[in-house]
């Protein structure tokens, strides 16, 4: 399969498939890179049904890690706000896909755009009720990431005041486009009664894998990605 590493002002991404009128942006979650077993399961799909797709690191990972600029939500929406004025220019259809906590930011950053399909796989669509959750779950809360600024949960993840503090200021609010998710039942991260109340909120459809967990990696999993980005049209 083609792939193109190119530099759209500043930012490295990878552009897969050959060129097309039709473009999937494509952000990875937590932890993850861009040519993680997820991307290249959505390019090895789309691409061969005419798409082009782009996949992007996020700040502090994949090549990015241990540089600069550091990962702030406000960071993150700059770049992809970059990434989307390039599928502007370059194609005529667009369309998103996102893991875990890159469905939120492509929810926040996108939400306004005029989309054809948007795909969300075990999304995180609450990112303020996650992190009072994670801040719970390691005897912690939100006024301790006011006293110092930033905590190092005990799973390696910071969370920041100026994060929390961009939450409160910026909601989805303005969604458009359709949503599909795919969410596994023993998701143990997102819980299944936040993906209820926003496909409810949103009019989303959401396919529900039984066996698999929030990181969707076994061969099972993989065709039930494969079948679910068939949607895609």
């Amino acid at each position: 399969m083609k792939k193109e590493k190119i530099i759209i002002h500043g930012v490295s991404v990878i552009l897969w498939g050959e060129k097309s009128s039709r473009v999937a942006i494509v952000t990875h979650g937590s932890q993850s890179h861009k040519e993680d077993r997820f991307i290249q399961a959505c390019a090895n799909n789309l691409c061969n049904r005419g798409f082009q797709i782009i996949s992007f690191d996020l700040p502090e990972h994949g090549e990015r890690r241990n540089t600069t600029p550091i990962h702030t939500i406000n960071q993150v929406m700059v770049e992809m706000k970059i990434i989307m004025h390039f599928a502007i220019e370059h194609y005529s259809s667009i369309y998103l896909i996102g893991c875990s906590l890159g469905a939120y930011y492509t929810l926040l950053a996108y939400q306004s755009n005029s989309i054809e399909q948007c795909a969300l796989l075990s999304p995180v669509v609450d990112l303020i009720e996650l992190t009072l959750e994670m801040l719970e779950n390691d005897n912690r809360t939100i006024n301790d990431v006011i006293e110092n600024n930033q905590i190092i949960l005990s799973n390696g993840i910071i969370v920041r005041l100026e994060d929390y503090q961009y939450l409160i200021e910026h909601k989805i609010k303005e969604i458009q486009f359709p949503i599909s998710i795919l969410y596994g039942q023993k998701d143990k991260l997102i819980r299944f009664e936040s993906i209820q109340k926003f496909v409810r909120s949103y009019d989303c459809e959401c396919i529900v894998s039984k066996k698999s967990e929030h990181h969707f990696h076994t061969i099972e999993d993989m065709y039930e990605i494969d079948q679910w980005l068939n949607r895609i049209k």
